[in-house]
């Protein structure tokens, strides 16, 4: 599928080519960096994103400019690059905070929250999820709070408050539900596994971990897939 998804990629790249639409032209050069992140080609992802970066800059368009900088952040993230990837994000949320892109800020700081904590800076990773909490109520932007309570979880299980973590991706779970977001919803059962694994609660983590599982098969989402099954066997594992 991916072989697909490049194949029409590149088809559009020579259409706008042929008439000369920047816009277009790095639009498609994101999306390809896009499939290359996918793949798991990061050095490829960056080249890609780096060039549709350039020709937005060229453009002045802030809020695709905001767009590539994020995806540079997160191929960053991925490969450890933290202080690279925290620099991209903080770059994008000033662009977003200056055109007043509500929704761009709040996925602006939640991609820092998520580097500050892989690079286990919890306390200030909590503070820009809390942020982004107050923005998404404010707006009532409901899709953003589940990925919000879900990082603030993590955040909060990193610090050894389970009971809040807890309380935190079960906010996170109802607010998927109700929107029918099945991939946040295993994402929110996994995450749970995690934290009553951690807390000795063997009994929850199997309950969490198998239902985390059973949506993701569901649904074929293979990211979430292989992330439930690596916590069911962690489970498994302790179980004896």
């Amino acid at each position: 599928e991916y072989d697909e998804a490049m194949a029409h990629l590149r088809s559009a790249q020579e259409l706008f080519k042929a008439v000369d639409d920047k816009r277009g032209i790095a639009g498609t050069l994101d999306d390809i960096g896009q499939v290359h992140w996918l793949r798991g080609a990061y050095g490829q992802a960056l080249s890609f994103h780096r060039q549709a970066l350039a020709i937005r800059r060229g453009i002045g368009d802030l809020r695709s400019i905001a767009l590539s900088l994020a995806n540079i952040g997160r191929v960053h993230h991925e490969t450890g690059s933290f202080k690279a990837a925290s620099r991209q994000f903080r770059e994008a949320l000033k662009i977003r905070e200056e055109i007043d892109d509500q929704s761009g800020v709040i996925q602006s700081l939640c991609d820092i929250g998520r580097v500050e904590s892989a690079d286990g800076h919890h306390p200030e990773a909590q503070a820009k999820y809390t942020d982004a909490k107050k923005i998404a109520l404010k707006i009532g932007d409901k899709l953003a709070l589940t990925a919000v309570f879900a990082g603030l979880g993590e955040c909060q299980a990193a610090q050894g408050n389970y009971s809040d973590a807890i309380a935190s991706l079960l906010e996170g779970k109802s607010i998927a539900y109700t929107l029918g977001n099945r991939p946040a919803s295993s994402d929110c059962y996994r995450r749970l596994a995690e934290i009553h694994l951690s807390g000795g609660d063997l009994g929850q983590a199997s309950e969490c971990a198998k239902r985390a599982l059973a949506i993701a098969l569901e649904i074929g989402a293979r990211l979430h897939i292989g992330r439930a099954h690596r916590v069911t066997a962690d489970v498994v594992f302790a179980q004896g």
